[in-house]
């Protein structure tokens, strides 16, 4: 496959694409600066975009000029129309292992890594805790955290993020970690949630 750096102004948006991608700008703009380009624009021989309509809105966003693309040659417009609709709606038909993805959340939050460049929000994460619940029952957590000395380093990120998901103590936990970010003028949500893991722990 044969990747082209061209010029941001030079690739086209397909004037109607159905796709609705507003909301997800920000993100991809995260993503990008985060990771760098990993996947490129899917564009045809005059340069409309097949693919990645999202990414090239974020990249103009954040100002860069140029974007990597893959020219597809070949195709008929019918095939155009119709790649451009299943690649969007191929992704609608996977799912999430919740259990699975709770346990790499507690990886990233382990590595001390800011779990918002998932794509996930709080409260997308905080959706999968019955998940997290089954996995560690409330009791067992509770009963270990009484057990562990958190003393101030990490010493159990995975029973972090069971707390932060916990149903009743969510909303609480979430209003401290916005406060301890505050206070101690911290940008990364992960380090907030361990000094409110440690308040949380105090106060069982």
């Amino acid at each position: 496959m044969q990747i082209e750096l061209i010029k941001i102004d030079q690739v086209i948006p397909y004037e109607n694409n159905p796709r609705i991608n507003e909301k997800a700008v920000a993100k991809v703009a995260e993503s990008l600066n985060e990771f760098g380009w990993q996947q490129p624009v899917v564009i045809d021989e005059q340069n409309i975009i097949l693919a990645g309509h999202t990414r090239v809105r974020a990249a103009l966003s954040l100002g860069w000029d140029a974007v990597p693309c893959f020219v597809a040659t070949g195709l008929s417009d019918a095939q155009k129309t119709a790649y451009r609709i299943a690649d969007n709606k191929t992704a609608e038909f996977a799912d999430w292992d919740k259990e699975l993805l709770a346990g790499e959340f507690a990886l990233l939050a382990e590595l001390d890594y800011d779990m918002g460049f998932t794509g996930f929000d709080l409260e997308d994460i905080a959706k999968i805790n019955e998940a997290l619940l089954e996995f560690e029952g409330e009791d067992d957590l509770e009963e270990e955290l009484e057990d562990d000395d958190l003393d101030g380093t990490v010493a159990s990120h995975v029973k972090m993020v069971n707390l932060y998901l916990d149903q009743q103590s969510e909303p609480r936990f979430r209003a401290m970690c916005d406060k301890i970010m505050a206070a101690n003028n911290l940008e990364s949500i992960t380090d907030a949630v361990v000094l409110a893991v440690e308040n949380e722990h105090k106060n069982l």
